[in-house]
């Protein structure tokens, strides 16, 4: 990243232009907008002067460590309006200052606030607290901060809230599994439907069973047998094969007694099969749903303890 004009005119405003060389209040040579011999050429030395042009280019050229050595030392990400604030103090305190300071320990913990707090601290100058000092590093905490919402907001759109006051991962409020498969609700659910499966085909065996047994009992040949020479039918509902045309079999539409009662049977026992599996779908919903409820209720009061 590099210093935006913002930035650059805070530096200015607070650093001030002398154009002839001059003793900082600790005693150093300083020139232009606070350069040092320390930041490089040109060296300062008494009596030396420059013009306004050569004073912003030295400032901008000086700048140029003080950039990297901020990224150097800034492990999160940061706004432009961060990047210059640290910049800006950066230059007054020293690279070496900075990277031992609090408020960069403090940044790189995501403890935004508490680094903007700690910039407060930087404000003496041979042991003394100095006006000046404190004004600047009150103004380059508010830059410092006047972007936080959209840091933070940046943060939330990829679902990684932060706490602004610490920095901190906030966790969601609510009891979560990690997966279908250890979700006590689906697995209740799945072991209610598997017992009314079970429930279901048991009955429709015992029908099929039923069907079965009856059907053997009506030609296992355990009934009485007929008369001798009693071959025709008895029943009111038989006839007899018409004399004018030998061997001709009886209208579809006419059906003996016994047809009728195996058909009627078997549509009955259709009839109770289908019962059956209502009634027990009805049961694994009602198994189902008294599960959920109890489970949710055993949730919620676990969360509220």
């Amino acid at each position: 990243m590099k210093i935006s004009e913002r930035g650059l005119e805070l530096i200015k405003q607070f650093e001030g232009l002398e154009l002839e060389a001059y003793q900082d209040i600790v005693g150093v040579w300083t020139i232009g907008y606070g350069h040092t011999s320390m930041a490089g050429p040109p060296e300062v030395v008494p009596g030396m002067e420059i013009t306004e042009q050569e004073a912003e280019e030295i400032l901008r050229r000086d700048l140029r460590q003080y950039e990297e050595a901020v990224e150097r030392a800034v492990k999160v990400d940061i706004t432009q309006n961060m990047f210059d604030a640290l910049v800006s103090i950066t230059y007054n305190i020293g690279i070496n200052a900075m990277r031992n300071s609090t408020f960069i320990k403090r940044l790189n913990n995501k403890d935004y606030e508490g680094a903007a707090e700690a910039m407060l601290w930087w404000n003496k100058a041979g042991g003394k607290v100095v006006n000046g000092l404190k004004r600047r590093r009150a103004a380059e905490a508010a830059l410092f901060l006047e972007g936080l919402e959209e840091l933070t907001r940046e943060a939330e759109e990829e679902n990684s809230p932060i706490d602004e006051t610490k920095g901190a991962p906030v966790e969601e409020n609510s009891p979560r599994r990690p997966n279908l498969g250890s979700s006590r609700t689906v697995g209740g659910a799945a072991a209610a439907g598997v017992a009314g499966a079970v429930g279901a085909g048991s009955v429709l065996m015992r029908n099929d069973d039923d069907g079965e047994e009856e059907t053997a009992s009506e030609g296992d040949g355990s009934s009485e047998p007929e008369a001798p020479g009693d071959s025709g039918p008895t029943d009111e509902t038989a006839q007899e094969t018409p004399t004018d045309n030998p061997g001709t079999l009886p209208e579809p539409e006419e059906v003996t007694e016994t047809t009728e009662k195996v058909f009627v049977s078997t549509f009955e026992d259709q009839e109770e099969a289908w019962d059956a599996i209502i009634i027990a779908a009805g049961v694994i919903a009602v198994i189902a749903a008294i599960y959920v409820i109890l489970v949710r209720f055993d949730d919620w009061r676990n969360h509220k303890r």
